[in-house]
């Protein structure tokens, strides 16, 4: 399997192959921050409550924050499926109460080449 490309400095983007998803092609700007978050804690677990903070903090128009949350990583896990099939179940793993990144599909970040340089 060939790595994702991550670009975070500048616009924030995926690319697998000739598909790229970036924060100009995804309607909800709730699920591209999402996805940066699971990505900048790349390998470790981030609980629902943190997610569901980072996100809406303390919106009182989210009823149900909890439902609201799947709702959004189920768009995301959509958006990611645009890089080939299935990838949005794959990169997206669950996790005892939270969710995490998946370390095993290999990817190449520019923060991480430059915190490197």
């Amino acid at each position: 399997m060939q790595p994702l490309f991550i670009n975070t400095l500048g616009n924030f983007s995926i690319q697998y192959g000739d598909n790229i998803i970036s924060d100009s092609n995804i309607r909800s700007k709730k699920v591209w921050l999402l996805i940066a978050q699971l990505v900048c804690f790349k390998g470790h677990p981030v609980s629902r409550q943190r997610l569901i903070s980072t996100l809406w903090g303390d919106d009182p128009s989210i009823n149900n924050p909890e439902n609201t949350l799947k709702i959004t990583l189920h768009r995301a896990r959509i958006q990611l499926d645009n890089l080939y099939p299935n990838a949005g179940h794959q990169l997206i793993l669950h996790n005892n109460n939270g969710y995490v990144w998946n370390t095993e599909i290999p990817s190449v970040s520019d923060y991480e080449k430059f915190e490197m340089l």
